[in-house]
């Protein structure tokens, strides 16, 4: 494939026997899908001040965790954003500042996307 590596019997992409936990980008908009199977970790740049849904990841593995990291590169406020309902977050997510980033991970139990944690502040792009 076009990132490299096989793709096993649950389309998770390997190299080496170990899952690629390289970074993906999934494409902003107002609805950010992301595939699970391509990956743990997760880059959104998020390019203007209008709110946008993070949607439920698809091809997900019980067991799996996934990262998140949001980076403000809008040039002002981001515009709100909405979490799928399978996300369980333990409170509310507050965007980064202007060219700055926020990051989150969740855990999969079979049905819903548990935080494990998040960055405490900005962290500079």
């Amino acid at each position: 494939n076009a990132a490299g590596g096989a793709v096993n019997s649950r389309g998770l992409r390997v190299k080496g026997g170990a899952l690629d936990l390289a970074r993906t980008v999934p494409a902003y908009g107002a609805n950010v899908a992301t595939n699970a199977s391509l990956g743990n970790f997760f880059a959104v740049a998020v390019s203007n001040g209008v709110a946008f849904t993070m949607d439920a990841p698809t091809f997900p593995v019980t067991g799996q965790q996934i990262t998140y990291t949001i980076h403000n590169n809008a040039g002002g406020a981001m515009g709100v954003v909405t979490w799928a309902a399978t996300f369980r977050l333990a409170g509310a997510w507050v965007n980064p500042a202007d060219t700055f980033n926020r990051s989150i991970t969740f855990h999969y139990n079979g049905t819903n996307w548990f935080e494990v944690s998040r960055t405490a502040a900005d962290v500079a792009n």
